[in-house]
């Protein structure tokens, strides 16, 4: 039961931070969005020494760090169009990739918790239950399941194809996140980053600047520590 409570926890902040994170790129740059969001690597090591006890490793650390630097360094200047636009009653997408990253962090944390004495599959199965619940329960709230009969047949075909990529993502996360550390596992799999630049910049046709790409260079080198 224990365990169960802290997996339903786990589920509920991966729901609020999804829904963050959707919000924010819907209005600014993904190269932009998603490395603000990513800062939850941080965010969940300092977690992990805090809580879950994990040992502070002058690797660890200073791996933080770097990607902390990186991170910074990808947010670059602020899109004059983002100002203009009211978010939460704030003037940019920066206020929800923030959130979007702490509710991140705290659902690492939580699952590590919960999925001690638990079959990754089983957690993943959990968690999986729980995040469907919370985001229909949002739809049916704002009214907006009326909106289904405008996803087009091409577009249905991309969602279904990232659910099936996020679950193949769960099943491996979990089940390294039951053998390892947090402060390890965690930073590993956000190098995604970088893969998720990168192809912004080929498939979405987003421009790459200097803080983009010393960004990446900071997160890559930042990760590697982290992996030694």
């Amino acid at each position: 039961m224990h365990a169960f409570i802290y997996l339903v926890l786990s589920g509920l902040t991966t729901g609020l931070s999804w829904i963050c994170f959707f919000k924010a790129i819907q209005i600014g740059d993904v190269s932009k969005v998603v490395p603000i969001d990513k800062a939850s690597v941080v965010l969940t090591i300092v977690l992990s020494f805090l809580i879950l006890k994990e040992p502070a490793t002058a690797t660890v650390v200073t791996g933080g760090i770097v990607i902390s630097i990186g991170t910074f360094m990808l947010i670059g200047k602020t899109d004059k169009k983002n100002k203009e636009k009211k978010v939460f009653n704030t003037k940019s997408y920066i206020f929800l990739a923030i959130l979007s990253a702490i509710f991140a962090a705290l659902t690492n944390i939580l699952a590590k918790i919960g999925i001690e004495d638990v079959d990754s599959n089983v957690a993943t199965f959990v968690r999986t239950v729980v995040i469907l619940l919370f985001a229909w329960g949002i739809v049916f709230f704002q009214g907006t399941f009326k909106n289904l009969r405008m996803i087009t047949k091409k577009a249905y075909i991309f969602l279904i194809l990232s659910g099936a990529a996020t679950g193949f993502s769960w099943l491996c996360y979990f089940g390294a996140l039951a053998l390892g550390k947090v402060s390890v596992v965690n930073p590993i799999d956000k190098f995604s980053v970088v893969l998720t630049m990168i192809l912004s910049f080929v498939i979405l046709k987003e421009k790459p600047t200097k803080y983009t790409i010393a960004g990446a260079v900071f997160i890559t080198m930042g990760t590697g520590l982290l992996i030694i």
